[in-house]
């Protein structure tokens, strides 16, 4: 039997969260322990990139979502303790988004999408949603999260994974609450 990771062997792939199909035979997968990894099937290559590449703790390069941005040609990518790192076309780091524009911190994001107009969701499993709206040279982030008071709010903080249907609303998977609707109009 063959090791699912052999850090000596460049062939060998980490455990894969994520994966993205482009054209031409490429495929971006997100991993546990080697950041983000593009596997170039036709030109038989892999290249690596380490989130934090000084860091030797594995939560650092854990990469849990990914969405690249095509109109802005930027990709997002968070880890496992709460950062999310935006990529030019280069993949090289434009910014890191730690926290909301109201200051709550970005905990364990696990799930990144995108919607027709633009924003990304980030999905945390301790803090909600994260709602990222590209503004200027910066972003607005506001987080959405359940309130007893609130029955509108989400169902839960631990959500996982939102997309959005064609009537433009985001569908929120979340662990212990369901599946919530964030309705087009209210966004």
């Amino acid at each position: 039997a063959l090791p699912i990771f052999a850090p000596s062997n460049p062939w060998n792939l980490t455990n894969t969260v994520n994966a993205r199909l482009e054209g031409d035979g490429v495929v971006w997968e997100s991993t546990i322990s080697r950041g983000l990894e593009k596997l170039e099937v036709l030109k038989n290559t892999i290249t690596r990139t380490l989130l934090m590449p000084e860091s030797d703790q594995p939560m650092d390069n854990e990469v849990r979502g990914m969405v690249h941005d095509p109109k802005r040609n930027v990709t997002l990518l968070a880890n496992k303790k709460g950062k999310i790192f935006v990529y030019d076309k280069n993949m090289q780091v434009q910014s890191v988004i730690t926290h909301d524009s109201q200051g709550n911190a970005i905990s364990r994001p696990y799930g990144i999408s995108m919607d027709s107009q633009g924003n990304y969701w980030v999905c945390d499993k301790d803090m909600g949603l994260f709602k990222i709206t590209p503004s200027g040279s910066g972003y607005q982030i506001i987080n959405l999260r359940h309130n007893d008071n609130d029955p509108y709010s989400l169902s839960s903080n631990a959500a996982y994974q939102a997309v959005e249907d064609k009537q433009g609303n985001i569908w929120v998977a979340t662990c212990g609450g369901g599946v919530n609707v964030i309705r087009k109009d209210n966004r």
